[in-house]
This record gives structure tokens, C-alpha cells and sequence, in this order.
């Protein structure tokens, strides 16, 4: 493995935690100013959960078309079209959630006029943003896949810092509540997309910024795959809470739910370094020739495995303390802890193979098995679960399918089409 293998591991991962701390920002300074409007911010940022998911995914893609521009010796090579392409498909983003919104929002708020008002007022100039919030995510993938993580962290810190400066001056200062948090975002997007397209620009001086056919045909296949991976994942987990949420039709069981949902929050922030891994790996291996891939996966596992394991380790010891600090007891809440504790060296292997296939351009393949394994295994099990009052069985799906989809990874062919 060559020296520097893990330069900008610790950035990406810093990243994906600073991603985080923007919305809480702007919900500590609307609950500062009082007008009880923390609830609508929430509210209409969860329409935008395709965007998220599609920011991920391009970027995804987009990274993995970079990182192997800098390994064919074009350094450089598709930034242009990658900007240009990320604020392109954000444009119907943003008009497809500015659409839902005014169509469902006055649904939600039926019992409050006043709340709809103010919602709809503030909308437009959430949406506006989404071609920039979009170019700027696929944009700090670009600066990882390069290399540059630490300048994607400083600007995210730039941006983090104006935005508390604004966001006073606007939500405190001028009383302008959920709309001057939209407009402080807004403007904070323009100058992170000016900035970031100025540099990204100059690093491919000379390319063309119109994305050749079989190019962009490449980028948007592997979003798409991966767009339905991260979608049949969330759509697991919302389902999940709702049929543990439907309690009458199971046998009673105290305290079921609330066990579940903060065990739930608990593997959400365990699992946040797996997603930094592959995105990481993904791209280092994208960097490098095939022929080199098995080798820098194995030294990779001698050095991440031990780390699963004893995480691993220390969440299974843990159990009665996490459960205290969560308020939680009884089996539904300690099973669930366990397997997520003999689920992670699983995971750990499994990422490590899926950043394999997709720095080869297998998004296909691993999207398939990632929806199609999860859904035909971990559904059955959960509800055979709930219906017989077992959290092994209920909670088997937090291990079972990873099992299943590492198994097809490793047989899978090192010749799968590429982008198929």
C-alpha cells in the first residue's frame, strides 16, 4: 500500500460530520428567536430528501470519474462537466420540491393558517438554493477525490462561520425568522458555488465544460444505481419505525418502540464512519489500477477489521450504560445492541467490497444487491419478528442481509460491465 494511502480519510470524515452542523445552526438560532418556527424548518427541509440523496449519489459517481482522471494522467479531466451537470439536474430538484411543497405543506398545517403562511412565504427561497446546494456537494466530493480534503474543510468552516454571522444579522437582527434562515443559506450557497467553481475551473484549465455523451452517460448511470441504493435503504428504515410503531397488531410488548428508536439513533451515528470508509475507499481505489485492488483491500482489512472488532467489543460491554444514557432496558433494547455489535466487522468487509466494485464503475451491481438482499431478507425477518414477539429475529435484518450481500460481492465477476 503506498505511502499516504490514508491522506484525507480523517478530512472526509470531519466533513461528513460538519455536513451536520449547518441545520443545527440554524435551528439554535431560530429557537433563539423565539417565533416557534423550529418545527416548520424541520418540516420543509424533509421535503428535500431526494436532493440529499441525489447529492450523495452524483457526487458519488462524479468522484469515482475524477479519481480516475487523476490515475489516467489528466488531472482535471470532467470537473467542468461535472459542475455544470450537478446544477443541472438540481434545477428540476429544486422546482420538484418547491412543487411539493406548496401542495402538501397546506395539508400538514391544516390546523394552523398562520403556520402555512409563513411556510409558503419562506419556500421559494429554500428551492432556489437547491441547484447550488447541489453543485457544492458534488463539488466537495470533487476536492476529495483530488486530494483537497482540507480545503473542503476550511471552506466548510468559512461558510459555517458566515452562516452564524448572517443568520444573526437576518433571523435576530431583522426579524425575518424562517425566510431570513432560507435567505442566509441562499447567499451562503452562491458564494460557496462561486468559489468552488472558480477553483475546480482552474484546476482543468483548457477542458471543455459540456460533458461528452458517454461521459455524462456514465456519471448518471452510477447515480442512478446508487440514488436507488441510498432510497431502498431509507425507505427500509422508514418503514421499520412504522411497523414498530403499529403496535396493535402485534403482541404487546412494553416499551418496544422506544427501544427500537433510540437503538436506532445509536446505529445511525455508529455506521457514519462506514459511509466516510467507502466513500474514501471508493475513491482511492478509483485512483489506482485494478490489478491493484486486491492487494490494497487486503492490507485495508488487516488494519480496519481489528478496529470493527474491538468498536465491536466495546458497544457489546457497553450495553447497560448506553441503555441508561438512552433510558432504555429490557431485550428489545439490549438484543438490538448486540447484533449492531456482530454486525459491524460485517460491514466493515462489506463496504470494503462495495468500494471495490464501484471504484470500477459496478454501481449497478452493488445497488441491486443492496436493495434487493435487504428488502427480500431483512423485511420477512422483522415482521416474522414483531409477529412473534423476537427481537433476534426482528433485529436479524441489521446482519443477515449484510452477511448475504458480502458472500455475492466476493463471487460477484471482476468484469461486470462498467457503469452497467
Amino acid at each position: 500500500m503506498k505511502t499516504g494511502f490514508w491522506r484525507g480519510f480523517g478530512a472526509l470524515l470531519l466533513a461528513f460530520a460538519a455536513g451536520q452542523l449547518g441545520p443545527q445552526l440554524d435551528l439554535a438560532l431560530l429557537a433563539h428567536a423565539g417565533q416557534g418556527v423550529s418545527g416548520l424548518y424541520v418540516l420543509v427541509t424533509r421535503l428535500a430528501i431526494l436532493e440529499l440523496v441525489i447529492t450523495l449519489a452524483l457526487g458519488a459517481s462524479l468522484s469515482v470519474l475524477a479519481a480516475r482522471g487523476e490515475r489516467s494522467g489528466q488531472p482535471g479531466e470532467g470537473l467542468r462537466p461535472a459542475l455544470l451537470l450537478a446544477a443541472g439536474v438540481g434545477l428540476p430538484l429544486g422546482l420538484l420540491g418547491g412543487l411539493a411543497g406548496y401542495l402538501l405543506l397546506p395539508r400538514l398545517l391544516s390546523g394552523d393558517p398562520g403556520q402555512v403562511v409563513t411556510a409558503l412565504a419562506a419556500l421559494p427561497w429554500f428551492f432556489v438554493a437547491a441547484p447550488l446546494r447541489l453543485l457544492n456537494g458534488c463539488a466537495a466530493f470533487l476536492l476529495h477525490a483530488r486530494g483537497e480534503g482540507p480545503l473542503a474543510l476550511r471552506c466548510k468552516a468559512v461558510e459555517l462561520l458566515a452562516r452564524l454571522l448572517l443568520g444573526v444579522a437576518l433571523i435576530q437582527g431583522l426579524g425575518m425568522g424562517l425566510g431570513g434562515c432560507f435567505i442566509t443559506g441562499l447567499l451562503l450557497n452562491l458564494g460557496t458555488a462561486l468559489w468552488l467553481t472558480r477553483h475546480l475551473a482552474r484546476a482543468s484549465s483548457g477542458q471543455p465544460w459540456w460533458p461528452r455523451r458517454d461521459w455524462r452517460s456514465q456519471a448518471l448511470r452510477g447515480c442512478a444505481w446508487e440514488s436507488q441504493r441510498l432510497l431502498a435503504i431509507q425507505a427500509f428504515g422508514l418503514l421499520a419505525v412504522a411497523l414498530f410503531a403499529a403496535e396493535r397488531f402485534w403482541p404487546p410488548a412494553p416499551g418496544r418502540l422506544d427501544a427500537f428508536s433510540s437503538a436506532l439513533t445509536l446505529a445511525l451515528l455508529v455506521f457514519a464512519p462506514l459511509s466516510a470508509l467507502l466513500r474514501f475507499l471508493s475513491m482511492r481505489l478509483a485512483a489506482s489500477p485494478a490489478e491493484a485492488h486486491p492487494e490494497a483491500i487486503r492490507q485495508v482489512t488487516h488494519r480496519a477489521l481489528p478496529v470493527a472488532v474491538a468498536v465491536a467489543a466495546l458497544l457489546a460491554l457497553s450495553v447497560h450504560r448506553l441503555g441508561a444514557l438512552y433510558g432504555q432496558a429490557g431485550p428489545w433494547w439490549t438484543t438490538y445492541v448486540l447484533i449492531l455489535a456482530v454486525s459491524l466487522p460485517v460491514r466493515v468487509l462489506g463496504n470494503l467490497r462495495r468500494a471495490q466494485r464501484q471504484a470500477a464503475g459496478q454501481f449497478a451491481l452493488v445497488g441491486r444487491l443492496d436493495a434487493g438482499l435487504l428488502w427480500l431478507i431483512g423485511l420477512p425477518t422483522l415482521l416474522a419478528g414483531l409477529a412473534m414477539n423476537s427481537p433476534l429475529l426482528a433485529y436479524a435484518h441489521l446482519v443477515l442481509p449484510e452477511l448475504c450481500i458480502l458472500a455475492s460481492l466476493q463471487r460477484a465477476h471482476t468484469k461486470q460491465p462498467e457503469f452497467c
